[in-house]
């Protein structure tokens, strides 16, 4: 599933603001845009929790 989605354009470039997916690229290790999209999708899951 991960690698059938087109993340760019479509999911990080229309969605998802640039200033907002840049914050999670420098305070995550990410190394690719599945990862990025993971770190974005655990950090709204953590603080749709509290």
């Amino acid at each position: 599933m991960p690698h059938t989605v087109q993340y760019r354009p479509v999911l990080i470039d229309q969605i998802i603001s640039s200033h907002r997916i840049s914050s999670y690229s420098k305070v995550f290790s990410v190394t690719n845009d599945v990862e990025l999209v993971g770190a974005y999708l655990w950090n709204s899951h953590a603080c749709a929790s509290l």
